[in-house]
C-alpha cells in the first residue's frame, strides 16, 4: 500500500508493505512503489490512497510563516487524476502488479487552515472568503473521481 498521510489509519493493515507519505501525489507514490517493488517476483496487488494532494495546492509565502491549503477552481482536476491515474497503471503493469485505487474522501478547507492556524502552522488565512466556493468545487470533483475509480477497479 503507497497512501499519503490519508491512508496513516491503514498502517495496522497486514500488508507486505505499507508506505505513508506526507502530501504523497500519485506521481511520487508510484517513483516509490516501482522503486521498491521492481525486483518482487510474487503477484503484486499495490493499493494507491491518495488524491487530495494532487487535486489540492498548499500555497507558500517564503520567508513567510504561511501556508494555506487551496483549491484551484480554473483547472481540469477530474482530467488531471485521470491522467495520472493512468500513468500510475501503466507504470506498475510494466513491473507486473495490479492497481487498485482507494476512492477519495473530501476534506474541510475552513477546518483544515483553521487548525493549522490555531496551532500555529501558519499566521494568517488568506483565501478564507474563498473557502466555500472551493469545497463546492472540491466535492464535486471528488463525485466525479470516485464514481470514475469505482468504475476502474471493477
Amino acid at each position: 500500500m503507497f497512501a499519503s498521510s490519508r491512508g496513516s489509519s491503514m498502517s495496522p493493515v497486514d500488508s507486505k508493505q505499507v508506505n505513508i507519505i506526507p502530501g504523497g501525489t500519485y506521481d511520487r507514490l508510484c517513483s516509490l512503489a516501482e522503486k521498491r517493488l521492481h525486483n518482487v517476483i510474487y503477484p503484486k496487488i499495490v493499493y494507491f490512497v491518495a488524491g487530495i494532494p494532487d487535486i489540492c495546492s498548499l500555497v507558500r509565502i517564503k520567508n513567510e510563516n504561511y501556508k494555506e491549503s487551496y483549491l484551484y477552481l480554473e483547472k481540469d482536476h477530474v482530467a488531471l487524476i485521470k491522467e495520472a491515474m493512468s500513468d500510475v497503471e501503466k507504470c506498475m503493469k510494466n513491473i507486473g502488479c495490479k492497481v487498485v485505487f482507494a476512492t477519495i474522501t473530501t476534506m474541510s478547507f475552513q477546518k483544515w487552515n483553521t487548525h493549522r492556524k490555531l496551532i500555529g502552522k501558519t499566521v494568517g488565512l488568506k483565501y478564507e472568503s474563498d473557502y466555500e466556493r472551493m469545497q463546492e468545487r472540491l466535492n464535486s470533483i471528488l463525485y466525479a473521481v470516485n464514481t470514475y475509480i469505482v468504475q476502474r477497479n471493477l
